[in-house]
């Protein structure tokens, strides 16, 4: 199996150091490789010496034949580079949040369904052991019947994200798409839907969200996250 890696950066040293440790154990191989960061895609072909490089994600794109491609790029150009590659017939892992607006999402999908190629998004605590734990927890009621839940996610002023793109909200999406996306999915993946909610949020100087407390109700169960 072909992989490629879009973006060799924070996330993405955690994707192709993940895909190297599992090429001793699965028949996958990543050939090729891209960053606009000479240094980033440097330190990423020291560990896989025989992949192609490119300096830009669409160059890989357009010249590579892969089964999959992993998308780890800044989250506003999640979608033109998911829908470039499965217009090529390759699979899409792509990080989360996997795009900044509905229309977007609809792009997305519109492109798995006429390509017939997949995409997974980087929703990753669902597989995380302790999130498993509490999801078996609460479908067998081992402690009874579940109340309330509480969810906290803290991350410090992110400051070595690629042209500081995480303070841009149009880029990032604030804390909201780039952290609390996890809890919020989680939650549905666990509850369900929620039947209602109320947000609460705080700023930077600049205006962009920080801090975002969340109440949902889940029938008769309530959750903040």
């Amino acid at each position: 199996m072909k992989i490629g890696v879009i973006g060799c950066g924070g996330m993405g040293t955690t994707h192709y150091l993940s895909l190297k440790a599992l090429s001793s154990q699965m028949e996958i191989e990543v050939v090729a490789l891209s960053d606009c960061r000479k240094e980033f895609l440097d330190k990423a072909a020291a560990y896989f010496p025989e992949a192609r490089l490119y300096e830009y994600g669409m160059e890989l794109i357009a010249k590579e034949s892969l089964d999959i491609v992993h998308i780890c790029l800044p989250s506003d150009l999640h979608v033109d580079h998911a829908v470039a590659a499965m217009k090529k017939g390759m699979n899409v892992f792509v990080e989360k949040p996997v795009c900044l607006t509905k229309e977007d999402a609809k792009r997305l999908l519109d492109a798995e369904k006429n390509t017939g190629v997949k995409v997974m998004v980087g929703q990753v605590v669902r597989s995380f052991e302790e999130y498993k734990f509490l999801k078996e927890t609460y479908e067998n009621k081992t402690y009874g019947k579940l109340k309330s839940i509480v969810m906290q996610r803290i991350s410090g002023n992110v400051q070595w994200g690629f042209e500081n793109w995480f303070h841009d909200e149009k880029r990032s999406g604030s804390v909201v798409l780039d952290l609390h996306v996890h809890d919020l999915d989680f939650l549905r993946y666990m509850l369900g839907e929620p039947d209602r909610f109320d947000v609460k949020a705080t700023a930077f100087e600049s205006g962009m969200i920080n801090q975002i407390i969340t109440t949902y109700e889940f029938g008769d169960i309530f959750a903040t996250a």
